[in-house]
């Protein structure tokens, strides 16, 4: 946990196979599931794909026999985010919808609310603006419930992202706003890469309506990632986690096409 906080996710992977192991060998589900989940966001922080979906259907097959709803609930939540990394928005969308129907009654709210905003990050990638808008809107309010600040404002910029598709830019606006102005107050103790995604999203928004903000904003994304990248991973890996990471892919080829804006002081 401590080397996950401090971005060392090599070294995290080690600590938890070996309690992965360690489990295994006391026969403790409870301490494998636990070992499994961390693989699988350790996979996920690296950009390797194909491991979290190994973690994953491993974590959620030893849910299923014990029982376990929660870490169920998790290894779909890790399916669905390889599924999204991956470009396959339609698998995404199965495992979410699977995740609703096992937590139909709300027994894990904040999980809940988190597949509520996938669904609507993926019906939007699909093309589906309304419906990726009912979903951001359940999460919305699901999120502001339980108080979770981060991705509250992120539903807001992905909802924002759902109007200007369907051509409600001044609304859109309003929402983008709404959330930088709470960047910049509840938000304004979280770590740059806490905020990349929201960020993002609000720059997508901002560039599409030709807002002088995008471009500085961009500019700051990029310089973020790139440090974000060299403290994940060694030197000879940064590329390939760039590349691995959709945001951060996306953030970088943005910047190189827009003509490498300077990075704000």
């Amino acid at each position: 946990m401590v080397s996950t906080a401090l971005g060392h996710h090599d070294k995290a992977r080690s600590n938890l196979l070996a309690g992965l192991s360690r489990g295994e060998t006391l026969k403790k589900p409870r301490l494998q599931l636990g070992a499994l989940d961390g693989l699988a966001q350790a996979a996920a922080s690296l950009g390797r794909w194909d491991e979290l979906v190994d973690w994953s259907e491993r974590m959620r097959a030893l849910a299923v026999s014990t029982e376990t709803l929660s870490d169920q609930l998790k290894a779909q939540a890790h399916l669905a985010d390889a599924a999204m990394a991956m470009n396959d928005h339609a698998a995404a969308v199965g495992w979410l919808d699977k995740s609703l129907a096992l937590n139909r009654a709300g027994e894990r709210p904040s999980l809940r609310a988190l597949t509520f905003q996938r669904l609507g990050a993926s019906h939007l990638e699909l093309g589906d603006a309304v419906t990726a808008l009912r979903h951001c809107n359940e999460a919305l309010i699901a999120h502001e419930s339980l108080n979770e600040l981060t991705a509250s404002c992120l539903t807001m910029a992905l909802k924002a992202r759902c109007q200007l598709q369907l051509g409600q830019a001044e609304q859109a606006l309003s929402g983008v706003n709404q959330a930088l102005q709470r960047m910049q107050t509840d938000l304004a103790d979280r770590a740059a890469h806490e905020t990349t995604a929201l960020r993002w999203t609000c720059h997508q928004v901002l560039d599409t309506l030709g807002d002088a903000r995008a471009a500085p904003m961009l500019a700051q994304l990029y310089a973020d990632v790139q440090a974000s990248a060299a403290e994940r991973t060694d030197a000879g890996d940064t590329e390939r986690l760039i590349q691995a990471l959709p945001v951060y892919r996306d953030i970088v080829a943005a910047y190189q096409g827009f003509g490498a804006p300077p990075v704000a002081g």
